[in-house]
């Protein structure tokens, strides 16, 4: 194979790691997010949540709406199931899953490495309430992540 090819290859992954690594926080220190890359990741995610039919967030709930307000954004989740049908460790198992989607995912990592906070309000298919999942900028070295 020619070796500018593998040359070429090798420093296209470098840089790549590089910034990837970069914006999940790896190294580097700060994020090196503005405030406006921010509030544009954060609007992004909230019209997601608000469109028509809101955002599938997993086999059994959906994000129905969704607010911006500064470094902060809440969701409104609403399970398929009612009130009757939630298991007790609903909230738990929205916690684990919060940490997967922050804290696995690059991007939701950076955010939140340079001050966003997710809040989650979950409630039932028939309107009861369920709880609150809050994850702010500590949240992945928390959950061991």
């Amino acid at each position: 194979m020619n070796k500018v090819v593998i040359l070429g290859g090798v420093v296209v992954i470098a840089v790549a790691g590089y910034f990837g690594g970069q914006a999940a926080g790896l190294f580097g220190g700060a994020t090196g997010m503005s405030d406006a890359d921010i509030s544009a990741a954060l609007n992004a995610r909230a019209a997601a949540a608000n469109a028509e039919d809101g955002q599938r967030y997993d086999d059994w709930s959906r994000l129905t709406a969704a607010t911006v307000d500064g470094k902060t954004i809440t969701y409104t989740g609403v399970s398929l199931l009612n009130a009757d049908q939630i298991d007790e460790n609903y909230l738990g198992s929205r916690t684990g899953q919060l940490g997967n989607k922050i804290c696995n995912d690059a991007e939701s990592r950076a955010l939140s490495q340079a001050g966003t906070t997710t809040v989650q309000v979950w409630e039932t298919a028939d309107g009861e309430p369920i709880g609150t999942v809050t994850a702010g900028p500590a949240f992945c070295a928390e959950q061991g992540y």
